[in-house]
């Protein structure tokens, strides 16, 4: 796959999986518990105590885990399994080699925290998407990067 139909095929995978994961981050207001958001709140915390170091694998563990937990508390099953499918096709490493995007991403899921602990599920979503496009900016970023190099 040549670079642009790379970069073109993380636009549109980018563009599903916000119309699966903005739903399922709104229906998981109605549902999310405090356990949850507690647990939700330590993952953050480490991928923030990480973001400086070299340790992608486990910032991407961190990240995954974070992000099914949000999306399970909306318990809707079929849209969780391809929810995951979509997420596993795309290239997360390339997000977590620059820092900033760690930082960024850390406070992008305090947005979304405070969203679902107020179960404000219009917040929930619009928070989720300005992640996702957030985090397509970063990853083009670095495609560009990667290919001058």
């Amino acid at each position: 796959m040549g670079r642009q139909s790379h970069r073109d095929w993380c636009r549109r995978s980018l563009r599903l999986r916000k119309q699966l994961e903005t739903i399922a981050v709104a229906e998981a207001t109605e549902h999310i518990d405090k356990a949850t958001i507690r647990r939700l709140e330590e993952l953050n915390a480490e991928i923030a105590f990480l973001g400086g170091g070299e340790q992608l694998s486990r910032i991407n563990e961190l990240d995954r885990e974070f992000h099914h937990l949000v999306f399970a508390a909306a318990q809707d099953e079929p849209r969780l399994a391809s929810i995951e499918f979509t997420r596993n096709a795309f290239a997360f490493y390339a997000l977590w080699r620059d820092s900033a995007r760690v930082a960024a991403s850390v406070k992008e899921h305090n947005a979304i925290l405070r969203a679902l602990d107020k179960r404000d599920a219009d917040a929930a979503a619009k928070a989720h998407g300005r992640h996702l496009d957030s985090g397509l900016k970063a990853a083009l970023r670095t495609l560009k990067t990667k290919a001058m190099s």
